[in-house]
């Protein structure tokens, strides 16, 4: 068989017998044949597909291997999340409610009812001064409303 021609199936014929051909395993060592077969040029396309298949393959393996990593990585920090958002929404609810409490009682103790107090004796008594009561009076006197629904009907009627 030339070198220079297309490959043709290898068959063995001897007088008596002949051989079908058999196709090598995928992972052989070479042999001077195949050494031979790889020097063509150029390679026929079932050599071409017998050396791409097993690199083919491995890196579909491979791609498939990084999928589930990656998905199993994606599930565990989504269950992560939910379980670190969980437990802050608890948290800080626990915490307002005590600050509440807290703020309550600061609020109604004794101390605070005093100064309360002192503060409105302060601020009706001192601040708005003798002329303060009758300013509350004039400016929220009930009255009000009825002289001005008053002339308010009789400019209308």
């Amino acid at each position: 068989m030339s070198l220079l021609t297309a490959p043709q199936a290898v068959t063995a014929t001897t007088t008596t017998t002949t051989t079908t051909p058999t196709k090598p395993p995928l992972y052989s060592s070479p042999s001077s044949a195949s050494l031979k077969k790889q020097n063509q040029f150029p390679p026929s396309s079932s050599e071409i597909t017998s050396t791409i298949y097993p690199l083919i393959h491995n890196a579909l393996r491979f791609q498939k291997l990084v999928l589930a990593a990656a998905l199993q990585l994606i599930m565990q920090t989504l269950s992560a999340a939910h379980l670190v958002g969980t437990s802050c929404i608890l948290y800080s609810r626990a915490i307002a409610w005590r600050g509440l409490e807290v703020a309550w009682m600061l609020w109604d103790s004794k101390r605070a009812r005093r100064f309360r107090k002192r503060i409105e004796f302060e601020f009706f008594v001192l601040l708005l001064g003798p002329l303060g009561n009758m300013m509350f009076l004039g400016l929220f006197w009930f009255g009000w409303v009825l002289l001005g629904l008053g002339i308010w009907g009789w400019f209308t009627g």
